[in-house]
C-alpha cells in the first residue's frame, strides 16, 4: 500500500507505476503548484533588500554549512569547550 502525498500533478507517473504492478495506492494530494508571477517576486525581493540593514542577522546556509565544520572539527579534536568558542575564531 502506497500513499501518495505528492501534488496531483506531479502523481501521473507513481500512479501509473502502481497500477501495472497491481500496488493498493491511496492519493492525498497534500499541496499543489502553482506557478509563480516573476514581476511579483522580483517586488518583493527588492523590498526586502532595499531594507537589509535593519536585519540583526542574516542567516543562510552557508553561513551555517561554515560554522558547523569548525564545530564539529574542534568536536573531534577535543578543542570543544563552549557553544561560542567557534564564532570567535
Amino acid at each position: 500500500m502506497i500513499i501518495n502525498t505528492r501534488p496531483e500533478v506531479l502523481s501521473n507517473k507513481i500512479i501509473s507505476l502502481c497500477a501495472d504492478q497491481k500496488i493498493s495506492i491511496t492519493n492525498a494530494h497534500l499541496s499543489e503548484i502553482q506557478p509563480l508571477l516573476i514581476e511579483e517576486v522580483l517586488e518583493k525581493s527588492k523590498l526586502e533588500l532595499g531594507n537589509i540593514n535593519s536585519y540583526k542577522n542574516i542567516f543562510s546556509f552557508l553561513i551555517f554549512a561554515y560554522y558547523a565544520e569548525k564545530l564539529t572539527l574542534n568536536f573531534l579534536n577535543g578543542s570543544f569547550s563552549d557553544k561560542t568558542s567557534v564564532l570567535v575564531s
